[in-house]
Parts: C-alpha cells; structure tokens; sequence
C-alpha cells in the first residue's frame, strides 16, 4: 500500500476497534479487541512502512478473519461498515505489490 493508504487503514483499524468496544457484549468480540489492541500497538510502536505494515496488516486481517468465520460475532452496523472498508482496502492492489513480491522471491 502506499503511505496514505497505510494512514487510512491504520485510521480504519482504530475505528473499527472503538467500534467494537462499544459492542464488545461477547467472547469472540472481546478476543478481536485485544487482537486489535496488540495489531494496533505493534504498527505503532514499529513504526512500520512499506511491506512491513502491510505484511502486518495482512496478518491481522487474517486472524480477525478467522476469528468472525469462527465466533459469534455481533456487529452493529458501524462495526459492519468498518470493517468492510478494511477488508475491500486490503484487498486492493496496491501499486508496489509486484515489486515486493519480486523482492521477497530474490531474497530467499
């Protein structure tokens, strides 16, 4: 992603956490919270940029991902909203995608 796009999810993921702490009423809701805090915390105190962030961005979709497939999950329609955003965001190429992909091959 590029670096606007990494402020706008970090911006997203943050609102997506408030969200949930305001309907954070079961397990699984609470279980994506504390992800989120640690996800949060972690981009933050990295700083992190480039393929870094979104390697960690990927992640945590991922076990959040897992964890909405998995639980029980009570989204209010703001909830719903944020994440939708943070899911369709992370899907989108992002223009340095090959370039990473072609970094990471050679490096192994």
């Amino acid at each position: 992603m590029k670096y606007n796009q990494q402020q706008k999810m970090l911006k997203l993921l943050i609102e997506f956490q408030q969200n949930l702490l305001l309907n954070s009423n079961n397990e699984t809701n609470q279980q994506i919270v504390e992800l989120l805090n640690n996800g949060i915390l972690k981009l933050s105190k990295e700083k992190c940029q480039g393929l870094a962030f979104d390697n960690l961005v990927h992640d945590l979709v991922q076990q959040i991902s897992l964890k909405i497939a998995n639980g029980n999950v009570s989204f209010n329609t703001e909830t719903r909203k944020a994440w939708s955003t943070i899911v369709n965001m992370k899907k989108g190429p992002s223009d340095n995608s090959l370039a990473y992909t072609l970094l990471n091959l050679f490096h192994r």
